[in-house]
């Protein structure tokens, strides 16, 4: 099958766009608009999502979207051309090869698509993100944090996104590709095959985010994130046990209190409480993936006062050790 060339075909309803410009297709009529702090907003549902955990399609193009937000995480992949969004009066714009992973309630408009402007929309259910899958990110904190933020039904701040820039990285270029084959091919086992390719793309991503030096963007605790920002806290998650915040301020040229606002701003934490959840997160690992005691991982972790490590474990992934480890092997 030739993706490329299905895709850049133009469908009846991309026709009549392009005959019609600047007007709104009749489904509207069909869509809820909503009060959305103080913005009429349309929402997206997307009822039989749950059974398939993954839904794909292809943005119309010659048409304009008005603001609206989603029930479900968006992932928009450009396969081609480019595309813009704006947020919050702030314009994203993403070429061929980014990606972009939306929160269920970022309001955003999307500006009209041209003749070569091809983006693939992925919607993704909750049970799609496993656990399993959750804890094995666990290590690349920002990421991480993010699907917290965003699987978290105990916050209502869910108006967060993260711009991917991946510089055409050829291994995501082709694992978008094998999903759209599977996708538009249809076969036994393709949503298998698809849920499978999704995880690996997202792990691809946060390989290509902590490789690349600048382009990537972030909104996470209701602020977008600067660049420099993001650096310095990937190498604070990396290295929070080997230096103290008066060393780190000293690396990265910052007032050890300049220092400790941008940690908080980015990770919405204090240092000390990021270190502990680092801490953590490495024992949960441990848990899962060694035959190591509960006291050995705790002090393997740096934690050597044990009550204070069971009682902070069990507050933070709501299960002693013991159990967390008999639920998760």
């Amino acid at each position: 099958m030739d993706i490329k060339k299905m895709l850049m075909k133009e469908s009846s309803q991309e026709q009549y766009y392009k005959s019609h410009p600047d007007r709104l297709s009749d489904a509207y009529k069909k869509i809820d608009r909503i009060d959305y702090h103080g913005q009429k907003v349309y929402l997206f549902r997307l009822p039989f999502l749950n059974k398939n955990v993954v839904q794909i399609r292809k943005d119309s193009r010659f048409t304009t979207v008005p603001k609206y937000i989603h029930t479900n995480i968006n992932l928009n992949y450009v396969y081609s051309g480019e595309c813009t969004y704006n947020v919050d009066n702030q314009k994203l714009v993403l070429s061929a090869g980014d990606v972009c992973l939306f929160d269920t309630n970022v309001v955003r408009s999307k500006e009209s698509l041209g003749k070569n402007d091809i983006i693939i929309n992925i919607s993704l259910s909750h049970e799609f993100f496993s656990h399993d899958f959750i804890v094995s990110l666990q290590s690349e904190g920002i990421v991480y944090r993010w699907l917290l933020a965003a699987l978290s039904a105990a916050t209502n701040n869910h108006d967060n996104f993260i711009l991917f820039r991946t510089n055409h990285d050829k291994k995501i270029t082709q694992l978008f590709q094998y999903v759209l084959e599977e996708y538009y091919g249809y076969t036994p086992f393709s949503v298998e095959t698809i849920n499978a390719y999704m995880h690996v793309i997202f792990v691809e991503l946060v390989r290509a985010y902590n490789q690349n030096k600048s382009g990537q963007l972030l909104r996470l605790n209701q602020r977008i994130i600067p660049d420099d920002f993001l650096r310095i806290l990937r190498f604070v998650e990396k290295n929070a046990d080997n230096y103290s915040l008066s060393e780190l301020g000293t690396k990265f040229g910052y007032s050890t209190s300049y220092l400790a606002s941008i940690i908080r701003k980015t990770s919405g934490e204090s240092f000390s409480d990021l270190k502990k959840e680092l801490r953590l997160s490495k024992a949960a690992n441990l848990l899962i993936t060694t035959d190591q005691n509960i006291n050995e991982i705790s002090d393997a972790v740096g934690i050597k006062n044990k009550s204070f490590f069971f009682k902070e474990f069990e507050k933070r992934y709501q299960h002693s050790p013991a159990k967390y480890r008999t639920i998760y092997r």
